[in-house]
This record gives structure tokens, sequence and C-alpha cells, in this order.
């Protein structure tokens, strides 16, 4: 694998460890403002409900992403610690720098990527190789 430079990787280092920073605090600030329980207010009507409701899941939405987005970024300081950051996690070959730079985080090349998206839309499993 063609390594990057180690320039390139205190860079990628020092943002990575900014964008986890963001995450936690993101996370922490949509997980504050949701509510602990369901029916904790006292609601109206049925517009009232399915609001809250809507707003809820949204909530949880919001919190499922950025969740995935901090594990993938925690992954990927993991693998800049292992030497292995620039690597597809499915095929192996070196992700594209550009690539890298828009997305410190990602796991794959923008083929493997191509290719995962595509079976999670023909709801098929995507296997990665094992690390």
């Amino acid at each position: 694998m063609k390594s990057i430079a180690p320039s390139l990787l205190a860079e990628f280092a020092q943002l990575l460890a900014q964008r986890e920073a963001q995450w936690r605090a993101a996370l922490a600030k949509v997980e504050h403002g949701m509510p602990e329980s369901e029916g904790q207010h006292e609601v109206s009507d049925f517009k009232d409900l399915a609001s809250e409701q809507a707003s809820a899941q949204l909530d949880k939405s919001q919190a499922d992403r950025l969740r995935q987005s901090l594990q993938q970024t925690v992954a990927a300081r993991q693998r800049l610690a292992e030497n292995r950051y620039g690597q597809c996690q499915d095929c192996g070959q070196p992700i594209d720098l550009r690539r890298l730079q828009a997305l410190p985080e990602t796991p794959c090349c923008a083929p493997c990527q191509a290719r995962r998206e595509s079976a999670r839309q023909h709801g098929q499993s995507v296997l990665s190789r094992p690390d």
C-alpha cells in the first residue's frame, strides 16, 4: 500500500480528534434534549401527541446518525494508530487522498462504498474484509 506522508497523517489525526469531539458534543446535545420517557408531558389532543411523537422520532434518528458518525471516527482513529489508515476495509487498496480529505473517517474507497450502498438498496448484506 502506498503510505500517506507523515505530515498528512498528523493532520488527519488532528482532524479526526476534532471531529470526534464535535460528534460527542452534538450527540450529548441531542440526547440531553430528548424526553426521558414518553408520556412525560400532558398532551391536550391527538395533534399534540402526533407532533411530540414525530419530534421524538426525529431526535432518535439524529442521535442514531451521530452515533454512527462517532463510531466511524473512533474506528478511523484506531486504524490511524495501527498504521492502517487510508486502506480500504473492503478491498485493501489505498483510499484516494481527496476522499480522505473530504471524509476522513471513511472506511472504504469510493468503488467499494458504491457497492455497499447498492447492496443496501437491494437488501443484501455487505461483508467487509476481516481485519
